[in-house]
């Protein structure tokens, strides 16, 4: 998919989540609304910390590295690369 998504930060507003140019998704509005005001906040915390988490993930697997770390982190290694594999399809 070549289509970037709304840039950051986004915002809830009700029953929607918006972005900087306009609304992004109305939540369903089969659930409960509290738990619709919540899971819209929760997409919103995810997308607004999305870059700056995978920073920070990519420079704690340098670190590792760095400081000779490869064999006694190797589970935490691949946990950091599998993340960032994921987190690197937006």
């Amino acid at each position: 998919m070549n289509t970037k998504h709304m840039p950051s930060p986004w915002r809830v507003d009700g029953l929607t989540v918006e972005g900087q140019d306009g609304n992004i998704c109305l939540m369903n509005l089969a659930r409960e609304e509290e738990q619709t005001e919540a899971n819209a906040a929760f997409i919103v915390l995810a997308c607004n910390a999305h870059y700056d988490l995978v920073e920070a993930l990519e420079k704690a697997g340098v670190a590792l590295v760095m400081e000779g770390c490869r064999t006694s982190a190797s589970g935490a290694l691949t946990a950091i690369a599998s993340a960032l594999a994921k987190a690197k399809q937006v």
